[in-house]
């Protein structure tokens, strides 16, 4: 099938998805098991645009993409390709993870269980002014429920300063 971004709504400060391209459906109904839908594409002809370059991916480069929906009367959803790796295990709550830039690490796969949802961002570069970019505008609501942020970045510039191998963990959970 081919889909167009402009028919959905993905147009947000984080991400502009723009483009169409065509998608391999493929839809596994059982009786006493739940349903799963599989999308897959290589985006050939999507372009997304992110403040976080790790997010971002020009029309005409292909990107193997494959998507997975169970369950779609409690749904959860998995992304997989070179830039996500996203494992929501309800759409309703966000309860799951994100990981930017790469596939979520060993030492936080315990993101793919804990309540909330946990982002991991695994980056070559992020200042001030992409931090600033990605903070939530008035018209964007917040109704997510953040537990945990992993990061690796490998160079941090804040206010002149610069710095190398940045890594460590932020728990909101409990959090004032």
């Amino acid at each position: 099938i081919n889909l167009d971004s402009s028919d959905f709504d993905v147009d947000s400060s984080y991400l502009r998805v723009s483009g169409d391209d065509f998608f391999d459906i493929d839809l596994n109904i059982q009786k006493d098991s739940p349903s799963i839908l599989k999308i897959n594409s290589d985006l050939y002809n999507i372009e997304l645009n992110s403040p976080l370059d790790s997010l971002s991916k020009s029309k005409s480069i292909s990107m193997p993409t494959e998507i997975l929906i169970t369950n779609l009367s409690n749904p959860s959803m998995e992304v997989r390709n070179q830039k996500v790796d996203i494992h929501i295990r309800d759409l309703s709550k966000y309860d799951g993870y994100i990981s930017i830039g790469s596939k979520l690490p060993d030492q936080y796969k315990s993101f793919n269980y804990e309540s909330g949802l946990n982002i991991y961002i695994n980056s070559q570069f992020i200042d001030e002014n992409l931090l600033i970019s990605m903070l939530p505008s008035k018209q964007e609501s917040m109704p997510i429920k953040f537990n945990k942020l992993a990061f690796n970045i490998k160079n941090f510039q804040f206010f002149n300063n610069n710095f190398s191998d940045l890594s460590g963990l932020f728990d909101f959970k409990n959090s004032g």
